[in-house]
């Protein structure tokens, strides 16, 4: 009975989040929420002004009302979540949140596993109410598969996993300028490390590395680019530094105290956190 009462609960989640694709309403414009919608219309991604015309298509008016992003992520984050192109505008953005707050309670569990039952549901509860999670999923979600990278290398390292390993750190490239530090810390412990399992590992990430970049390359040859493009493009932007849709709790606290939110200074202050 117990075994038929968790296949009846696992169902009626999955029928509770299924309704929630229709009648839950966004925390943001899905057209601020999910930007590669346009892989399923032949739009490239790099290629802001046909995006931007595909949004006025798609969403009308309310494009004027808020600030459509640039896409200043490698193709294989797009390429990854493409058919949700395929889906219409709202109820792709509503699955995206789904998949994104799905990805946050699984980085928490792979984190707190060594830990008791109960203590790991006060962390997924603490997640849910936390301010920076919140902030994050009220502007978007494009860190949260760097988060769910890290906490799966940090599974693997505990069972000494090179597939697992792998994939962690495969996640960590969606968002390089988020995803570098961590990524080169992981190399670099395997490096240090020198074990079996480790040596196996590491070898598994330069291959799935130079085997997604000639994927993504034979796709889509000129990508690189148009990626240094766009991320130039994205520099020049005259709210670069000062971006509002940012989050984060120094970035927040520097908001409340100069009245914008100063990318550098949050750095700075968050830096100094640390010490």
């Amino acid at each position: 009975m117990s075994q038929i009462g968790r296949v009846m609960g696992v169902g009626a989640a999955l029928v509770i989040m299924i309704a929630a694709l229709s009648f839950i309403p966004l925390p943001i414009p899905a057209v601020t929420d999910f930007l590669t919608l346009g892989l399923t219309r032949g739009i490239g991604l790099y290629d802001y002004d046909a995006q931007l015309g595909l949004a006025r298509q798609l969403f009308g008016p309310v494009i004027d009302t808020v600030k459509y992003p640039h896409y200043v992520y490698p193709p294989w984050f797009a390429y990854s979540v493409f058919f949700l192109g395929w889906l219409p505008p709202e109820h792709a953005a509503r699955m995206w949140f789904w998949i994104n707050l799905i990805m946050l309670a699984g980085s928490v569990i792979l984190i707190t596993l060594p830990w008791s039952t109960k203590w790991r549901m006060v962390a997924l509860s603490v997640m849910i109410v936390s301010p920076t999670v919140i902030s994050l999923v009220t502007v978007g979600q494009f860190t949260v598969p760097i988060l769910l990278g890290i906490a799966i290398v940090i599974y693997a390292a505990s069972r000494q996993s090179a597939s697992l390993f792998v994939i962690g750190m495969l996640l960590m490239t969606f968002k390089p300028h988020v995803g570098v530090l961590p990524f080169v810390a992981a190399g670099g412990w395997l490096v240090i490390q020198r074990r079996p399992w480790q040596w196996r590992a590491l070898a598994g990430v330069t291959a799935a590395i130079l085997d997604l970049l000639a994927g993504v390359t034979l796709a889509y040859p000129q990508w690189l680019n148009d990626y240094l493009a766009m991320l130039a493009i994205f520099r020049s932007l005259p709210d670069f530094g000062v971006y509002p849709n940012c989050s984060g709790g120094s970035i927040m606290a520097v908001h409340l105290l100069f009245g914008a939110p100063v990318i550098s200074t949050a750095l700075y202050a968050g830096g100094c956190s640390l010490l």
